[in-house]
């Protein structure tokens, strides 16, 4: 557990996000990629979730914040993994 860690971005350009009318997140681990989508500046929908879902996914978050500014710290760094790259690897 000592390895960099690996994000890969969602792909964006699959979807008009000014169409998405509503998102659904129907476990903690996909709340991750939320904020790709969120942030984004044609997005307008609303955001639907579990409130146990929302816990479990902003301490998710928070962990996972802490874990790469350690990494950060210790001389680590988080790589980026592309799209081609997180399917070879099974991410996707």
């Amino acid at each position: 557990m000592d390895a960099a860690p690996e994000f890969s971005a969602p792909d964006l350009s699959l979807v008009d996000l000014s169409e998405v009318d509503a998102v659904l997140i129907s476990n903690y681990t996909s709340l991750l990629s939320l904020p790709y989508v969120t942030e984004h500046p044609e997005f307008r929908g609303s955001v639907f979730l579990t409130e146990p879902t929302l816990h479990f996914g902003r301490l998710l978050m928070e962990e996972m914040i802490e874990f790469v500014e350690r990494r950060r710290a210790s001389g680590g760094a988080a790589r980026l993994v592309s799209s081609g790259d997180a399917r070879f690897y099974g991410y996707l």
